[in-house]
């Protein structure tokens, strides 16, 4: 990384249109540099700017420190319905942005076409959550600016990073600034490490779309789901207002059928090859010591309209394990029965 210029970047691909053929990104580690300072500007990993048909695949990005802005990877008017951008299969960093106005994330999708990103088995944020002391003012998992009008993320685990801003949605799993247009966000595992006062799963500032399909994700966060004012936690099994009394299944808001919040109890590690594998209980597996209540709520992706590129991606897991949608007894209240996250179980947590 460049940490001279005010923008810098590992990968960049800029002003590649209706290609015939693909660009493949793959089996690549980008570092930026973890040294601090204030000013305006970007250190990402990699950035796709106005560009199509690109798979970027079984990485390691990570944006540096040093300016408003860290990122893993960042898309800017990037991809298509026919010719989407791919990101299967990696782990996405941001690192420390101590710029009021800035943020960390491990993705940053900035405007774009409907259907044109696919999102799918990637470990965001994973080595902020090693390494605790790298702190931002704002923490995003993914986030999605200006007019980025719709989302397929799928099957991710997404944690939410390390920001003691103690505001709500300091740290926020995936925040879309424009909820227009349909978003579907199935699957993923999106986690603090403690229930903190400033710790949201998905924000969006405006309401999404009512076709949008927001189901079979484990939120271990203070508060699930926000949308413009209203907050969403869960009363019972059911996602609601902070009264109890307004289900989120009566604001026209979208699917978010499914939902649950648990433990995901990982196994601990300090290798980032392990991060967030599952942790195997000893003696007689129970939900205090195993992680298979938080493992086991997602919906079959088989049910859901998906776009036809994104099928090859949500076939095979982190990694490279066949995807199944065998059936859990293990399966949280209200939510579904499928393996989430990364990280296919195949309903054997043990």
């Amino acid at each position: 990384m460049n940490l001279i210029g005010d923008y810098s970047t590992g990968i960049q691909v800029l002003n590649s249109r209706t290609n015939l053929g693909q660009i493949i990104i793959s089996k690549n580690m980008v570092f930026g540099s973890e040294t601090n300072s204030n000013g305006v500007g970007i250190r990402t990993g990699l950035l796709i700017n106005q560009s199509d048909h690109v798979v970027v695949t079984e990485n390691w990005l990570r944006g540096g420190s040093g300016r408003s802005h860290s990122i893993g990877a960042m898309l800017e008017g990037a991809g298509t319905i026919a010719q989407p951008i791919i990101l299967s299969r990696n782990i996405l960093d941001g690192l420390v942005s101590i710029e009021p106005i800035g943020f960390s994330a491990g993705l940053w999708i900035e405007t774009g076409n409907f259907e044109a990103v696919i999102v799918s088995e990637n470990k965001i944020n994973s080595y902020q959550y090693l390494n605790p002391g790298l702190v931002s003012e704002n923490s995003y998992g993914i986030i999605l600016t200006d007019a980025a009008d719709s989302s397929n993320i799928i099957n991710n685990d997404i944690y939410i990073g390390n920001s003691q801003n103690t505001s709500l949605g300091k740290s926020t799993g995936i925040f879309l600034q424009a909820g227009f247009g349909i978003h579907k966000i199935l699957n993923n595992q999106i986690f603090s490490r403690v229930l903190s006062a400033n710790s949201a799963g998905i924000i969006v500032a405006s309401p999404p779309d009512p076709g949008s399909i927001i189901r079979g994700n484990n939120y271990f966060v203070s508060v699930p789901v926000v949308i413009g004012l209203d907050q969403y936690i869960f009363c019972g099994s059911t996602l609601n207002q902070e009264d109890c009394a307004h289900p989120i299944s009566g604001q026209f808001i979208g699917d978010y059928s499914n939902s649950y919040g648990q433990n995901p109890k990982f196994a601990d590690t300090i290798e980032i090859e392990k991060i967030w594998n599952f942790n195997l209980p000893f003696g007689i597996p129970t939900s205090a010591n195993s992680p298979c209540s938080s493992l086991y709520g997602g919906v079959d992706l088989n049910t859901i309209p998906l776009p036809i590129t994104s099928i090859p991606f949500i076939q095979t897991d982190f990694y490279g394990s066949p995807r199944t949608n065998t059936f859990s007894l293990f399966t949280p209240p209200g939510a579904g029965s499928i393996s989430i996250g990364a990280i296919e179980s195949d309903a054997n947590c043990f």
